[in-house]
């Protein structure tokens, strides 16, 4: 079902394959071949959430609709995490390129623990920067 929702948006675009591919790693940076888009549209293969975000981005589309996640299981006033506080924090950590490795580990964490996350790899960044003004 995903794949069939993702042919139709690139075909309803006019988009080879080829044109989608560089779409994606110009405007997302993501390395996407033909064959990979061929795969998920064929369903030997299943995207992974940046990808299908990627889609949703740029063809203006739900992931939520995308990924068939029922209504009833959306929070929508505080979107992908629980707790809204969490999610500010994680929508902080995604666009920022220092801290983006932890977006994803961070859905399932505590505010708190997010932010000693960022505290220690802000420490080791510093003694690393320290290490190197020394040299």
């Amino acid at each position: 079902m995903l794949g069939s929702k993702l042919k139709k948006a690139r075909v309803g675009k006019d988009l080879s394959m080829d044109a989608l591919s560089r779409i994606f790693q110009n405007e997302y940076g993501l390395n996407v071949t033909k064959s990979m888009i061929s795969r998920w549209e064929n369903g030997l293969a299943e995207p992974t959430n940046k990808y299908v975000s990627a889609y949703a981005k740029y063809f203006g589309l739900d992931m939520n609709d995308l990924l068939d996640i029922p209504a009833s299981m959306v929070k929508e006033s505080v979107g992908y995490y629980a707790d809204p506080e969490v999610a500010a924090y994680a929508e902080e950590l995604r666009t920022n390129p220092n801290m983006r490795i932890l977006f994803s580990a961070a859905k399932n964490i505590s505010k708190e623990d997010m932010e000693k996350a960022v505290e220690f790899i802000t420490f080791l960044k510093s003694k690393e920067q320290s290490d190197n003004d020394l040299e």
